[in-house]
């Protein structure tokens, strides 16, 4: 009697277990897809958080940190190059303007800056030329300019004052409209006059408009430049 009850609990639970295989296998075919995405997803966040930082990665992170070098570089030049040397002599430019003349013995060469006396504190002309055959610390910065040397019109020049055409192989020439010469230079600083070639390319040049100049104003000139470096003190005190 006690084993025909055993043997049929026995059945009933190897029926319950077929059952909960069968039950399974169900779902797992009905929603194969679903759980094979969630497994690969589980699988690919477990690798990325266990492997080492790629080429690619370093890169990136390389270039970052190269362009804070390059903000901290460029804040540099923005400041100014900080120098000291030796002054040889000064050039009355045309007040507020004197050109430098500076030596670098220790270098072993020399260089011209033009300042504005304007722009500096406690400086005067009679500074400078007291400052002569000492040594100044300054401040400056580079700028790459163009030098006017003649404005042709009509196969004259205007400039030099010259009726025949402007010759000189060594310098640079443009070909355009002449535009904001409509007043002359009434200032001690000279005015900013361009030149606008048919493919709209346009250079800027400092200079003191003449009447000269006024004239040719909106019409087509040709100009003969040559690029220069003009190094700007910003700052200067004479040591003792």
């Amino acid at each position: 009697m006690i084993s025909g009850q055993l043997e049929s609990r026995s059945i009933m639970v190897y029926i319950n277990f077929l059952f909960a295989i069968i039950s399974i296998q169900m779902i797992i075919t009905k929603y194969k897809k679903s759980l094979f995405i969630v497994f690969s997803i589980c699988l690919q966040l477990g690798l990325s958080a266990c492997k080492p930082s790629t080429p690619m990665e370093n890169n990136v992170n390389t270039v970052k940190l190269n362009d804070e070098t390059q903000q901290a570089k460029k804040s540099s030049t923005e400041a100014g190059i900080k120098e000291l040397g030796l002054l040889k002599s000064i050039e009355d430019s045309g007040y507020p303007f004197f050109t430098l003349y500076i030596e670098f013995p220790e270098r072993g060469f020399s260089e011209y800056f033009s300042v504005n006396l304007e722009e500096l504190q406690n400086i005067d002309s009679q500074d400078l030329t007291n400052a002569v055959g000492k040594y100044v610390s300054f401040e400056y910065h580079s700028d790459l300019i163009n030098s006017l040397i003649e404005i042709e019109y009509l196969d004259k020049g205007i400039l030099l004052q010259d009726d025949t055409v402007f010759q000189n192989d060594d310098l640079k020439r443009i070909t355009g409209v002449l535009s904001n010469a409509a007043e002359e230079t009434t200032g001690d600083l000279p005015g900013e006059i361009y030149i606008t070639t048919e493919e709209e390319i346009t250079e800027k040049f400092s200079f003191f408009i003449t009447a000269e100049l006024v004239a040719l104003n909106g019409k087509v000139v040709t100009a003969h430049y040559e690029q220069r470096t003009l190094n700007t003190i910003t700052s200067l005190e004479i040591t003792e």
